[in-house]
């Protein structure tokens, strides 16, 4: 794009002081190029600059121009540093603590062995239904469990050389999943909601389960974690030998996955004996 001289010849000064812009210094060097008597304007001006007697004032003014346009550009640049540095962190300091968030809602606390007090077998359940039920309690001390939404006693049957005679029975083992987040709420005396009450009116109750066969067990389908179509027990009604209770809720689900030998070392070493036939 073309410019009139005199557009150019008002840009002269501020390109002479390098302070324009760059499109504006590209603009005025391709004129300069193509017109002679702009050059020669040009060459006067600098001759007059050269011979003006306030030359070293217009060098420090210019310096100190030059001076305050890299300052401008130090700043802009430290402060863009800053603003990513701060972007860093945050983001850093979210990661960290949906990091820490998800370890405190999955990782489970070793409850007390005395947790659940006892377990006893009662003909029919709550609602009338006529199958036994094993009913599961807590100890006393630690009834208020009940009160977390996510809490309770979980059971599951699996088929364990309890004895090590080299016959396998059936038992039922159980534990309670009580997170580090919940553990703390419990201690600051948070989420203190309407309790569940699965036994009727009874606080201590922690939960009832069948002991009929048909209840965990259909024809032609494994129970869940196993494989295979296990044998029909000698009494369908009940055919549960024991309760286990399991401190440790991790190692209580992991039991379907051990060997015999691995599962029972965990039931005698590590879970309680809650009921027997």
């Amino acid at each position: 794009m073309k410019y009139p001289c005199e557009i150019i010849r008002d840009l002269l000064p501020l390109y002479h002081d390098s302070v324009c812009a760059p499109e504006t210094r590209e603009a005025v060097e391709e004129h300069l190029d193509q017109c002679q008597p702009c050059q020669a304007f040009y060459q006067d001006m600098l001759q007059a600059d050269r011979l003006d007697p306030d030359q070293p004032a217009l060098q420090k003014e210019r310096a100190e121009v030059k001076a305050l346009q890299s300052l401008g550009k130090l700043l802009r640049s430290t402060r863009m540093k800053a603003a990513l540095i701060c972007l860093a962190v945050v983001l850093g300091l979210t990661a960290a603590s949906l990091a820490v968030g998800a370890w405190l809602n999955s990782a489970a606390v070793v409850l007390p062995q005395d947790f659940l007090d006892l377990a006893e077998l009662r003909e029919g359940g709550p609602a009338g239904e006529p199958e036994n039920r094993l009913w599961i309690f807590y100890n006393e001390k630690y009834q208020n469990y009940r009160y977390f939404k996510h809490g309770g006693v979980a059971v599951t049957p699996q088929q364990v050389d309890v004895n090590g005679d080299g016959e396998s029975e059936w038992i039922f083992v159980c534990a309670y999943r009580h997170t580090l987040w919940e553990a703390f709420q419990f201690r600051m005396g948070w989420d203190m909601n309407d309790p569940a009450i699965v036994g009727g009116e009874d606080p201590l109750v922690a939960t009832h389960v069948s002991t009929q066969w048909s209840d965990w067990y259909d024809y032609g389908e494994s129970l869940p974690g196993q494989l295979g179509t296990p044998e029909m027990p000698q009494d369908p009604a009940c055919f549960v030998e024991a309760l286990y209770f399991f401190p440790d809720y991790s190692l209580c689900w992991s039991i379907g996955s051990m060997s015999d030998q691995e599962a029972q070392e965990a039931v005698k070493n590590h879970a309680v004996l809650l009921w027997e036939r």
